[in-house]
């Protein structure tokens, strides 16, 4: 948990996302340029931009959540089958979960299929209103002579300013 600064220019779709997280009551802060360039001064904004700093974001690596996630599986008994094509999930006592290799009967199936998760909750019987969205991580290298401005006690917004919903992007 580390922060997350979305910087953008003045768009309806910035307004979107402070609007998703005022009315969930999610922390936040909408940052005008001044703002920014005065908290965050490492980075270049135009003066178009603003940003919205979610204090509780942070940055999850796929790949290591996902090992971790493996290991601790397997230590509590589950069983990894890769590279299978999950074609059904049938409930029942035992579970079936038919593939493209074979049929696995098993006491309890934890189904993570990323953006097919609906279908196979819908074959279960169960209605998940889930949207698959695509999100590119960036990064980015810091600049030779820059790297006293990236330290992490440089990044943390520790100044408060006050937050208030907008309407309106200005």
């Amino acid at each position: 948990n580390c922060g997350v600064l979305d910087i953008r220019d003045r768009t309806a779709s910035a307004q979107e996302v402070v609007s998703a997280l005022s009315a969930y009551d999610i922390p936040h802060e909408h940052l005008l340029t001044r703002d920014i360039r005065r908290r965050f001064p490492m980075f270049n904004v135009s003066d178009k931009d603003q940003a919205i700093y979610d204090p509780n974001g942070g940055l999850i690596r796929a790949d290591t959540a996902l090992a971790a996630f493996q290991k601790m599986f397997k230590q509590f008994g589950g069983t990894l089958h890769d590279k299978e094509l999950v074609r059904s999930v049938k409930p029942g006592s035992p579970a079936k979960v038919v593939t493209s290799c074979s049929i696995y009967a098993a006491s309890s199936v934890v189904i993570a299929a990323g953006p097919w998760t609906g279908k196979f909750a819908s074959e279960l019987g169960l209605s998940l209103r889930l949207k698959p969205i695509k999100v590119t991580p960036m990064y980015w290298r810091i600049k030779p002579g820059q790297e006293e401005a990236h330290q992490p006690d440089k990044l943390l917004a520790t100044e408060e300013l006050p937050v208030t919903p907008t309407t309106e992007i200005s």
